[in-house]
């Protein structure tokens, strides 16, 4: 766990991906949860909350940046530990986290069914019926430019490309701008999208333009951890045919 002033960038270890970073903020005393982690690391989740000072049945709100398994899969035991946790989303983005449609990335996996071999149907039916387990509905969501939180402190600007409704959650008190998987992050740089799983790629880098009035002093990245030295230089620098 890092500390930032009222955040705290969580060690989540994840499979294969190195450190998922889930960030709580403690807004005076109202705890937030951006992102959430896959289902398999909630009891890491609870504990690196607790390293805190916090419990994890407190949390009152989590803003999910996006969809995916690895941002929404421990949503599901959150709730059930304070069924009043709020879930927030943009309001593009609803429609696969309650699963209303398909998730973005699962319903292309699926159109190549047919081609796969029985061992990979079996693989892959299991990894649907995991993601569909964690299907969780949204209490609220949002447009662009939302505030949340108490004082307003916690703004939401949606970043398309990745997602159809990703968003990138800016904590105005620490200066901080909280990626999801908009940006990555290696070794203190920012490195952009990543082409492999961003659905588009023009569309995710100009969305980033929408960042660049914002006062960042540091980055947060849910894959590659902390930017600090020149984070909001490196940003406005980051350019697609360089990935």
């Amino acid at each position: 766990m890092l500390k930032f002033g009222n955040l705290y960038l969580l060690d989540i270890k994840g499979p294969e991906t190195g450190v998922y970073g889930v960030v709580l903020i403690d807004n005076e005393g109202e705890l937030i949860l951006v992102d959430a982690g896959l289902p398999s690391l909630t009891g890491c989740l609870k504990e690196e909350i607790k390293a805190c000072g916090f419990d994890i049945s407190k949390v009152e709100k989590i803003i999910l940046t996006h969809q995916d398994l690895d941002h929404v899969g421990s949503v599901k035991a959150v709730k059930k530990l304070n069924p009043n946790v709020e879930i927030i989303s943009h309001e593009l983005e609803r429609e696969y986290i309650d699963w209303t449609s398909e998730p973005v990335k699962l319903k292309a996996r699926k159109a190549g069914y047919e081609k796969l071999n029985d061992a990979e149907k079996e693989e892959f039916d299991t990894y649907y019926k995991l993601w569909e387990s964690c299907k969780v509905a949204v209490d609220t969501a949002v447009g662009d430019n939302a505030t949340v939180g108490k004082g307003g402190n916690i703004l939401l600007v949606h970043t398309p490309g990745h997602t159809p409704g990703h968003i990138c959650v800016y904590v105005k008190s620490e200066k901080t701008l909280i990626t999801g998987d908009a940006i990555r992050g290696e070794n203190g740089t920012l490195i952009g999208p990543n082409p492999i799983y961003t659905q588009y790629m023009d569309m995710a880098f100009e969305s980033l333009k929408k960042l660049h009035h914002l006062d960042i002093e540091r980055i947060l990245c849910y894959h590659g951890g902390v930017v600090e030295k020149d984070a909001l230089k490196q940003l406005k620098e980051l350019k697609n045919n360089e990935v």
